[in-house]
């Protein structure tokens, strides 16, 4: 039987995402003088992109 090559492996394992997100949560605590302002999770932002051919 073929082997698909265009797949790439994952991890053998892997953490849910609410794991990395409790940490991220810890290290903003942390830098809270850092000079940026909080940022809402869920407000709209926007996203630029550029449009072209590969070549």
């Amino acid at each position: 039987m073929p082997l698909d090559h265009r797949r790439l492996r994952g991890p053998e394992e892997s953490q849910p995402p609410a794991l990395w997100a409790a940490a991220a949560a810890e290290n903003d605590e942390d830098e809270e003088g850092a000079g940026s302002a909080p940022r809402d999770p869920c407000a709209l932002r926007p996203l630029f992109a550029r449009a072209g051919l590969l070549s």
